[in-house]
């Protein structure tokens, strides 16, 4: 099972949420960027799924507002308390811009733990609106 934490990172916070586990380990995510001034600027929201050593990102949803732009990025960690993390993967999602307060649904991908032995047991969710300098983050933990 995925356990999910909410983590508040630049002014931005995320949030996830954890589901009952079915064949595999299931969490949603839900991760909100905001500008210095308090106004959401972006928001996605999603699941994750752990399939042997590697995570499904799922549903994938983003919403824009009006006059901005954002993309998602996810990081595949095998993270270990005593050091030594290896990164494994990281998926990035195209950045998305709209003219008028806008839902978009990203493509469904993967997370690869290539082979590396336990595979992914963290993933962090960056929701970057990079014209701004703000991210929103969460992190889910398996």
């Amino acid at each position: 099972m995925l356990t999910v934490l909410a983590v508040a990172a630049m002014g931005a916070v995320g949030s996830l949420g954890s589901t009952a586990p079915a064949l595999a380990s299931t969490a949603s995510f839900d991760v909100s960027v905001y500008h210095s001034t308090g106004v959401l600027s972006g928001r996605m929201t999603g699941d994750f799924r752990r399939l042997n050593q590697s995570v499904t990102i799922t549903n994938i949803e983003q919403w824009v507002r009006a006059g901005e732009c954002s993309y998602g990025s996810f990081e595949g960690w095998q993270y270990n308390p005593t050091g030594g993390s290896p990164h494994l993967d990281t998926r990035t999602s195209r950045k998305r811009c709209a003219s008028a307060n806008t839902w978009f649904e990203p493509e469904d991908f993967t997370l690869d733990a290539k082979g590396v032995t336990g595979g992914i047991n963290t993933v962090q969710i960056y929701l970057i609106d990079g014209e701004h300098g703000r991210d929103g983050y969460g992190e889910g933990v398996r």
